[in-house]
């Protein structure tokens, strides 16, 4: 793995363990739950289904009084989105990817206007510059159920991912306490680059410290990814990834 790159079976072993590692971690409804492919040639993945996204029609902070008056009010949010996530194994990159889809509360598929509207600040930002929407977040089809989804793009995955078990070999395998999680982990905090989507700027979302010891090397690294890669799409990430000690990481691969 050293490479950043990981095979169908350790990504199986890692996100079956990451499935039970999140029971501990949230108190929340939703779960990540392991799906099986249902034949011999594709890995599994896993689902989070039904997530609310808050949204607003109006662009900005702000949103006008409907009379036309030029005094504005505070923004509040319009309407709510529901979101299904899957992570999956991309056979030809050798790497996890996170896709995601979304849709109004009477089921019909939102526009990708809509989806970037639900980004979080940062991510819309770098998704509408230029020619990075296509180096950075594009569509494809699920690699298992061949739905049409959203997707992170995972060309720098493998480049992003050896950045990050090097700095965790070089933590070693010590438990990150609370106060020591990076604050890019909140649930309202946003990646702190501009423009460019690099392996570098996206390690900044990551802690500082590495996963907690005693876990297999499958569940480290997709832990490890799935703390850049979430807050990228506005996702929550429990500092308890890091300070759990669940059975489910002891011994999984």
């Amino acid at each position: 793995m050293a490479s950043g790159m990981i095979s169908a079976q350790h990504f199986e072993a890692g996100a079956r363990s990451f499935a039970e590692l999140w029971k501990t971690c949230t108190d929340a409804q939703q779960l990540w739950t392991w799906h099986d492919s249902g034949n011999a040639l594709d890995a599994g993945y896993l689902q989070l289904d039904g997530v609310p996204v808050s949204s607003s029609a109006a662009s900005g902070a702000e949103a006008r009084l409907a009379g036309g008056e030029d005094e504005a009010v505070p923004w509040q949010p319009q309407y709510t989105h529901l979101y299904n996530y899957s992570i999956a194994f991309q056979p030809s990159y050798s790497v996890p990817i996170l896709l995601f889809s979304g849709r109004k509360l009477d089921g019909a598929p939102l526009s990708w206007e809509d989806t970037l509207r639900d980004l979080p600040a940062a991510s819309r930002a770098t998704a509408t510059s230029g020619d990075a929407r296509w180096t950075f977040i594009t569509q494809q089809e699920h690699p298992v159920t061949r739905a049409a989804m959203h997707s992170i793009h995972p060309c720098e995955t493998a480049t992003l991912m050896s950045l990050l078990l090097a700095q965790d070999a070089d933590a070693g395998p010590t438990t990150a306490r609370q106060d020591t999680v990076d604050s890019h982990l909140q649930r309202d905090a946003e990646p702190s680059w501009e423009g460019g989507h690099t392996a570098e700027r996206l390690l900044q979302c990551h802690p500082k410290h590495g996963v907690a010891g005693g876990r297999s090397d499958e569940l480290r690294y997709l832990c490890g990814w799935y703390s850049i890669v979430a807050p990228v799409v506005g996702l929550a990430v429990s500092f308890k990834l890091w300070t759990s000690r669940a059975e489910a990481g002891n011994g999984a691969g």
